[in-house]
């Protein structure tokens, strides 16, 4: 399960088109991400559940069909 920043992120990085534009001011008030040491803990913890990769400039969604579902819902 997933709580409220993890969802969150997920969504930015759903809807993002930048590569790094869910560290941007614009979408830190859209979403209501948390302080940037939280940012980083919910990237790592969804890392972990294997929903989100980083590579060198971007998160990436793993599931391209889950990730068209989160912007069909949002």
């Amino acid at each position: 399960q997933l709580n409220n920043n993890q969802r969150n992120v997920l969504k930015a990085i759903a809807l993002s088109k930048d590569d790094l534009a869910i560290f941007s001011t614009e979408n830190r008030e859209r979403f209501s991400f948390p302080a940037s040491s939280t940012l980083d803990t919910t990237l790592k913890a969804l890392i972990q559940k294997d929903l989100i990769y980083k590579t060198e400039r971007s998160y990436t969604i793993y599931n391209p069909v889950f990730k068209e579902w989160i912007i069909k819902i949002n």
